[in-house]
Protein backbone atom coordinates (compact mmCIF):
# COMPACT_ATOMS: atom_id res chain seq x y z
CA UNK A 1 0.00 0.00 0.00
CA UNK A 2 1.25 3.48 -0.83
CA UNK A 3 1.63 5.99 2.01
CA UNK A 4 1.39 9.72 1.31
CA UNK A 5 2.37 12.44 3.80
CA UNK A 6 0.03 15.43 3.86
CA UNK A 7 0.63 18.82 5.50
CA UNK A 8 -2.53 19.02 7.60
CA UNK A 9 -1.87 22.60 8.70
CA UNK A 10 -1.90 24.30 5.29
CA UNK A 11 -5.00 26.16 4.14
CA UNK A 12 -7.62 28.53 5.46
CA UNK A 13 -9.73 25.87 7.16
CA UNK A 14 -6.94 23.61 8.35
CA UNK A 15 -6.70 21.08 9.68
CA UNK A 16 -10.37 20.00 9.39
CA UNK A 17 -10.73 20.55 5.62
CA UNK A 18 -7.35 18.98 4.91
CA UNK A 19 -8.11 15.93 7.05
CA UNK A 20 -11.55 15.54 5.44
CA UNK A 21 -10.00 15.53 1.97
CA UNK A 22 -7.16 13.23 2.93
CA UNK A 23 -9.52 10.70 4.48
CA UNK A 24 -11.76 10.82 1.39
CA UNK A 25 -8.74 10.21 -0.83
CA UNK A 26 -7.58 7.32 1.34
CA UNK A 27 -11.00 5.70 1.18
CA UNK A 28 -11.35 6.01 -2.59
CA UNK A 29 -7.77 5.37 -3.72
CA UNK A 30 -6.73 2.58 -1.35
CA UNK A 31 -3.81 4.55 0.07
CA UNK A 32 -2.53 5.31 3.58
CA UNK A 33 -2.31 8.96 4.62
CA UNK A 34 0.16 10.28 7.18
CA UNK A 35 -1.09 13.66 8.43
CA UNK A 36 1.69 16.01 9.50
CA UNK A 37 1.05 18.98 11.76
CA UNK A 38 0.04 20.16 15.22
CA UNK A 39 -0.70 16.98 17.18
CA UNK A 40 -3.77 18.11 19.11
CA UNK A 41 -5.41 19.82 16.14
CA UNK A 42 -4.83 16.88 13.79
CA UNK A 43 -6.09 14.37 16.36
CA UNK A 44 -9.23 16.44 16.94
CA UNK A 45 -9.93 16.64 13.20
CA UNK A 46 -9.43 12.87 12.90
CA UNK A 47 -12.04 12.28 15.62
CA UNK A 48 -14.74 13.05 13.02
CA UNK A 49 -13.51 10.04 11.04
CA UNK A 50 -13.45 7.36 13.72
CA UNK A 51 -14.75 4.81 11.20
CA UNK A 52 -11.59 5.24 9.11
CA UNK A 53 -9.01 4.27 11.70
CA UNK A 54 -6.60 2.57 9.31
CA UNK A 55 -6.75 4.97 6.35
CA UNK A 56 -5.20 8.04 8.00
CA UNK A 57 -2.89 8.53 10.94
CA UNK A 58 -1.31 11.54 12.60
CA UNK A 59 2.41 12.02 12.22
CA UNK A 60 3.60 14.09 15.17
CA UNK A 61 6.25 16.66 14.39
CA UNK A 62 7.97 19.25 16.59
CA UNK A 63 6.39 22.70 16.47
CA UNK A 64 9.44 24.15 14.73
CA UNK A 65 8.75 21.86 11.78
CA UNK A 66 5.24 23.11 11.03
CA UNK A 67 5.13 26.79 11.96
Amino acid sequence: MITIAVDAMGGDHAPAAIVDGAVAAARHLDIQISLVGAPDAVAQALDAHADCVTCASPSWTPRTSWR
